[in-house]
């Protein structure tokens, strides 16, 4: 599978809360189970910073297109 790190780097946007139409979620709440399934997404997501730093002392930090893969992922996660 050919990924293009160039237009990954090019392209990649950090989140926006504004683009967010959270508005709707009081009229329409979800229900437990999918908030208990998002808070532990949200959790998943919160320790990404870990999986990254355990990245980058492997040897893959090495390798041009993974450094840059990791720089950028970080950038969209924060």
């Amino acid at each position: 599978m050919a990924f293009d790190i160039d237009r990954f780097a090019h392209e990649s946007t950090s989140l926006h809360w504004e683009d967010l139409g959270l508005d709707a979620f009081r009229e329409d709440p979800l229900p437990p189970e999918t908030l208990r399934t998002l808070r532990y997404m949200c959790d998943v997501e919160f320790h990404t910073v870990c999986y990254l730093r355990d990245m980058l002392v492997s040897p893959s930090r090495r390798d041009p297109e993974v450094s840059t893969f990791m720089t950028i992922w970080n950038h969209e996660e924060f």
